[in-house]
């Protein structure tokens, strides 16, 4: 999934156009605006790059908030508050494990380089504190890595409750375009772009009955992956009542040239939420006995994670598949790859 540089550089026209479930824009509920941004931040900002001594700031921590209520408040009446609590519980692990890896990837350069690499840049100094902030633009951060030897970092993030926020999307392609164009790199063609790579990770939820009756549900997620058909990890719990999966799709957004002569790829990573709703969807009665009923990574558990991912695949632009984020990442290319 790498572009290649050898080819002609950007022409307009080549901005992606959304479609499907992902061209269509929700309001957000009743009563509720989106917060004043700081001039510096926009919809699609990257993540800040340090998480160190609660360098957050306090307006970031307030988007935050404002975001965490859009899935709160804002899911479609039919999904269940299983599904809900699941969305929230992923925002904010998401939320710390894209925070930590920033981290890391930046105290790795560091101890690498001690930052040396980057002062020869133009207003470094400010270009270094945009990206700790979480005040960088697309273009800050490609120069930044196109000027150091720091291996990835995230390029823009668009968090899309339910498929609200979508407006922004737009935006966030031609900003991540410029920035490519500006660091004289390639944007990925529409051929490139519609091969994408879609993993699934089902979730499940198990009905408990206390002694007198009462009825709690407990939330799992089933730590299994699947690309391409099948590829996981066991499963630990049996029996459980599928309620939905989340839905990953990775596709090339373009690439620059390191300053050491080496490549960095930009992708574009979709995440989205698909309901299952077992009175709407016609999902094949041979699919969910198979998903639930047997225990492990055995054969008949292998053929209905493929048979799951195939179905989900084919129903991507339904209303049964909710959009939740869009993620534009760089990461150097490992040698050997083109």
């Amino acid at each position: 999934m790498t572009s290649s540089l050898e080819r002609a550089p950007h022409q307009p026209g080549d901005i992606p156009v959304p479609t499907g479930v992902w061209s269509r824009s929700c309001d957000l509920p009743d009563g509720m605006i989106s917060p004043s941004l700081p001039e510096q931040l926009s919809p699609y900002s990257p993540t800040p790059m340090d998480n160190t001594d609660g360098r957050f700031r306090e307006d970031y921590r307030q988007y935050s908030d404002f975001l965490r209520e859009l899935i709160d408040r804002g899911a479609p009446l039919d999904v269940p508050q299983a599904i809900i609590d699941m969305a929230n519980s992923d925002f904010d692990a998401g939320l710390t494990h894209r925070s930590d890896r920033n981290t890391r990837s930046l105290q790795d350069w560091m101890a690498r380089t001690n930052g040396e690499d980057i002062e020869s840049v133009d207003g470094w100094r400010s270009l270094t504190e945009r990206l700790l902030d979480g005040d960088a633009s697309p273009e800050d951060v490609l120069v930044f890595m196109q000027s150091t030897s720091l291996n990835s970092a995230e390029v823009a993030r668009l968090v899309t409750p339910w498929g609200m926020r979508l407006e922004h999307l737009p935006d966030l392609y031609r900003a991540t375009i410029h920035a490519i164009v500006a660091c004289h790199g390639v944007v990925s063609d529409a051929h490139e772009r519609s091969m994408p790579r879609t993993d699934i990770r089902p979730y499940f939820v198990r009905d408990i009955r206390d002694a007198i009756g009462r009825v709690s549900t407990e939330q799992m997620l089933l730590q299994t992956r699947v690309q391409h058909g099948i590829d996981g990890w066991h499963r630990e719990t049996a029996s459980d009542r599928l309620i939905g999966l989340w839905v990953v799709t990775k596709r090339p957004f373009g690439a620059v040239k390191a300053r050491d002569g080496g490549a960095i790829d930009i992708t574009e990573r979709r995440v989205s939420i698909f309901h299952i709703d077992r009175n709407a969807d016609e999902m094949p009665d041979s699919i969910l006995p198979l998903i639930e009923r047997y225990r492990s990574y055995d054969e008949p558990y292998e053929e209905g994670l493929a048979l799951l991912h195939d179905y989900v695949v084919d129903r991507l632009d339904t209303p049964r598949n909710m959009p939740m984020s869009v993620t534009v990442y760089a990461h150097r290319r490992l040698v050997g790859n083109s």
